[in-house]
């Protein structure tokens, strides 16, 4: 399939007019792949922006008729697509990763992220702890960190950087004897349900979620070698998560 189908493909199905919500594409090193999804990236999330005219001009000189149908789409719904881009090079857990990305793409579109944050309660239980905790202890924190300030740790767990709520999350156990409670079950499932149900659709800031997937093989190889680091099941969890939002998310 050429790019500028493919392209088309995914415009459609960010209206939801594609019952397969999954896409694998394949080609050699150094063929754009990752070029691809970045240009595409910035044709979702902002259609009406200087770099989407530029992508659509590209698309009229491949293909007239496709970019026409790529324009009709964009005038009938100019509202961004919420784009997740991953890379399976960054062996990360999988949870915490899309997380981080929704999270930041919520804050520079301007939007509240309370739901968001309620999907994983524990760094907002974090952040309340180190607050009230002593200068003397907030010292000893900062100086067990890479942080400057009790401010800076603040805005990386609401980032839910999860090395920083690990030594947290010691710190306050071990030398504070403060617990965290973290017993609340955070998933993929829980995540998606709140994406669509506060964020995307009718009446919502995105039209939809889209998620590119970069290096997926080296991913999959890592979750495999090292699932309690990648997240046990985690890519059966993002396969299900999405199908069941399938109309929204792709």
């Amino acid at each position: 399939v050429d790019t500028a189908s493919f392209a088309t493909a995914l415009m459609k199905r960010s209206f939801g007019q594609d019952d397969q919500p999954f896409t694998l594409v394949i080609a050699g090193y150094g063929t754009g792949k990752s070029h691809l999804a970045l240009t595409l990236s910035q044709l979702f999330h902002a259609p009406k922006s200087e770099a989407a005219s530029e992508v659509i001009s590209a698309l009229k000189l491949a293909s007239p008729s496709l970019a026409k149908e790529v324009v009709s789409y964009i005038e009938e719904d100019s509202r961004p697509v919420l784009v997740i881009t991953l890379n399976g090079l960054n062996q990360v857990n999988l949870l915490s990763e899309i997380t981080q990305k929704v999270i930041n793409q919520l804050k520079a579109d301007g939007l509240d992220t309370s739901a968001v944050d309620e999907v994983c309660p524990r760094f907002q239980n974090a952040i309340r702890h180190i607050k009230v905790i002593n200068a003397d202890y907030q010292a000893e924190l900062i100086a067990s960190t890479y942080h400057t300030s009790i401010e800076d740790i603040e805005a990386a767990l609401l980032q839910h950087e999860e090395e920083t709520f690990k030594t947290v999350y010691d710190f306050l156990q071990n030398r504070a004897g403060i617990p965290i409670d973290t017993s609340k079950a955070e998933t993929l499932k829980s995540l998606f349900e709140v994406i669509c149900g506060h964020y995307c659709g009718t009446d919502n800031f995105y039209r939809s979620c889209m998620i590119f997937f970069d290096e997926f093989g080296k991913y999959l190889e890592f979750s495999t070698v090292k699932p309690h680091l990648a997240g046990y099941g985690i890519l059966q969890d993002l396969f299900e998560a999405v199908q069941a939002h399938d109309s929204l998310v792709s």
